[in-house]
């Protein structure tokens, strides 16, 4: 066999074939990010930080498809049945990529309608279950990105197919192009830029999962489907036991006895049989999320940590107006899932993303029913919500959503936009407002100089700086309202999405790692009204118990699918948190918490007394029984929660309407 054959025409075909595609996939992507959805708002909020990195996608996905062609290419050998032979196999490699644009354009107008790609769940929720809705045609012509263009815009893969049947062999090489090197040059950098490196960097500290929620390829669409057969969930046939015993154990933990759970069907499905306390007047609630806001760094927290890097949180802390929460934690980790957690008072799904991978539910939310109760509702971003797949959840939840991509991600910046937007509100109504802040981000490098307290390059002392600054934010923020005449009716809340593992048990920054230093957060509640208790507050909780508590304290008994408690009832010692990510596992009661590295493996977890708060001392070899306890009801309370999300059981209305 001949290594770089003297005819390099057949691998300029493959190039210019590869050119053709990407030409054509280019047209797809522009008509996709710069079009509308089919109802009217923007297919994303910010076009230009999303459309790079889908065009870069587009061309990983082509590049995938070529590759193995273009490398046959450079060792066939020159003779004549071997190029007949070549010219059957262009032909199935332009067949193939035409199908890729075709596949890719039919799965961005999917993500356009129904903003969830073309995966087992969409088959079975849309086409198996539904099937195709006679509406479809009447969709397709009221698309306010182009009435039938989604239709027309399919003729695009096939013109390709066309052009390179027709064109492909009519295009003459250049001469620059036939000389070894030139061509094993751009093999080279086609290979390595669009091949090798996506690949590569194809991981969560890169973010290019995250990326890929909007811009995925179909080469690695396919491939997510087929891995998620392998990690699919499977669920005993009768699931009414496994429901029967997670009811029972949420009613031990709810002292004051005043919910009822509906049915055996719906895990948390329950209604208020007790009096719902009515406060004297209308409540505002401003709801602030930190980005990796720990507690392990604040001094009224962790009383370990002597510096005090938050002296406003601390003045409001010390006011006489606040409750504060030190042993609060999130449900899910990272950011996505703990939005999801503090959202709907459900904790993360064990293994899926819920925000991605569950689109086609309708959850129920907090802020959901602060909307028909009449608050005016408003979500804040520091960053995209696109980026997150926060958007298609927000849209359900909140009447407004604020982000400006020209705030750059600073929080004082989109802080102040929060405040202008409740200047210029209807005053008329009573007013939700939930922030979610992004200055505290790793590598965190997003302060204003003055608020620099250590000049340290570890990763572990630079937090600091951020979580400085941004108390300095949440000072001006409040302090520039407190003449306002609704300051008194509101609440503020202040938390994290979650912790993260900065390297202090000796190892990497890790956001795999789910103990305490990863999901231990602060909760504090500062405004005037009677019922909200004072001072610190040590009862264990989550921000599964979040929605319930603001939806008390407004004096909101509504039915709810929530798993969470109001952390206004008196005891707590029966009290559970549960934490769930890709297979790893929290569990927390006041004696004891358990982390629970893999469910696959027996006994691969960690088990630690109650008071060790940070998990240092693993006595799970000393408590075989208590570990095994633990991992079982971990285990089972998993079950049941995932069971919910894959049957849409936390749709509040059609439960309480059936």
């Amino acid at each position: 066999m001949k290594f770089l054959s003297s005819d390099s025409s057949v691998f300029y075909r493959y190039l210019l074939m590869f050119g053709m595609a990407w030409v054509a996939g280019l047209i797809l992507t522009l008509f996709l990010f710069l079009r509308s959805t089919p109802y009217g708002p923007a297919y994303v909020m910010d076009v230009w930080r999303f459309l790079p990195h889908a065009v870069f996608f587009m061309t990983f996905g082509l590049m995938m498809i070529v590759a193995p062609f273009m490398t046959y290419s450079l060792f066939i050998k020159d003779t004549e049945k071997h190029r007949r032979l070549h010219a059957v196999v262009q032909g199935v490699c332009a067949v193939l990529l035409s199908l890729s644009l075709l596949y890719e354009h039919v799965d961005n107008e999917i993500l356009r309608f129904c903003t969830m790609h073309i995966t087992p769940d969409f088959l079975r929720t849309y086409l198996l279950s539904q099937g195709v809705p006679d509406s479809l045609w009447d969709l397709l012509a009221s698309d306010a990105g182009g009435a039938n263009l989604s239709l027309c815009l399919l003729s695009v893969p096939v013109i390709f197919l066309v052009c390179w049947f027709i064109f492909g062999k009519r295009i003459p090489q250049p001469e620059g192009l036939k000389k070894p090197k030139v061509f094993l040059s751009i093999f080279g950098v086609l290979i390595i830029g669009f091949v090798f490196l996506p690949c590569l960097f194809r991981s969560e500290l890169f973010a290019w999962k995250t990326i890929q929620a909007k811009v995925a390829p179909p080469v690695v669409l396919i491939r997510d489907t087929i891995v998620s057969w392998n990690d699919a969930v499977h669920f005993p046939e009768n699931m009414s036991g496994p429901i029967a015993r997670v009811q029972k154990a949420w009613l031990e933990q709810e002292t004051d006895k005043n919910w009822q759970m509906l049915d055996d069907k719906h895990p948390f499905l329950r209604k208020y049989v007790g009096e719902c306390k009515q406060p004297d007047k209308k409540y505002n609630v401003v709801i602030i999320s930190f980005e990796s806001y720990r507690a392990y760094n604040l001094n009224l927290f962790n009383t370990d940590y002597k510096q005090e890097v938050t002296p406003y949180l601390n003045s409001l802390i010390h006011s006489g107006d606040a409750a504060y929460y030190t042993r609060y934690f999130t449900n899910g980790h990272p950011t996505i899932g703990a939005f999801m957690a503090l959202h709907t008072g459900i904790p993360a799904h064990s293994r899926y993303t819920v925000a991605k991978s569950f689109v086609q539910n309708k959850i129920d939310s907090f802020v959901n029913v602060l909307r028909h109760h009449g608050y005016e509702t408003v979500f804040v971003g520091a960053s995209d919500p696109d980026w997150d797949s926060q958007r298609p959840w927000l849209m359900q939840w909140y009447d407004d959503v604020l982000f400006d991509p020209a705030n750059d991600e600073m929080d004082r910046a989109v802080m102040r936009d929060a405040r202008k937007w409740i200047q210029e509100r209807d005053a008329s109504k009573p007013f939700l407002m939930t922030a979610f802040l992004m200055s505290n981000h790793m590598p965190f490098n997003r302060y204003e100089p003055e608020f620099r307290l250590t000049d340290s390059g570890e990763i572990h002392e630079k937090i600091i700086n951020t979580m400085h600054y941004d108390d300095d934010v949440l000072r001006e923020f409040i302090e520039s309202m407190r003449d306002e005449p609704w300051f008194e009716n509101t609440l503020f809340i202040v938390t994290g999405d979650h912790g993260v593992d900065l390297g202090e048990r000796g190892e990497q920054p890790d956001y795999k790692n789910l103990r305490t230093e990863a999901v231990w957060i602060p909760l504090v509640i500062y405004g005037k009204h009677p019922r909200l208790p004072r001072g610190k507050q040590d009862i264990l909780a989550s921000h599964s118990d979040l929605g319930m508590t603001v939806l008390d304290l407004l004096g909101i008994c509504d039915p709810t699918t929530s798993m969470g408690h109001s952390l206004l009832t008196k005891n707590r010692d029966t009290a559970e948190v549960y934490i769930y990510k890709y297979g790893r596992a929290v569990i927390r009661t006041n004696t004891w918490s358990e982390y629970i590295l893999s469910y696959d493996k027996e006994n691969d977890l960690m088990l630690y007394k109650g008071e060790d708060l940070m998990q240092n001392t693993d006595v799970s070899k000393e408590y075989p029984e208590i570990a095994d306890e633990l991992y079982k009801k971990s285990h089972e309370t998993s079950l049941v929660i995932d069971y919910g999300y894959h049957n849409d059981l936390y749709n509040i209305q059609p439960a309480v309407d059936r």
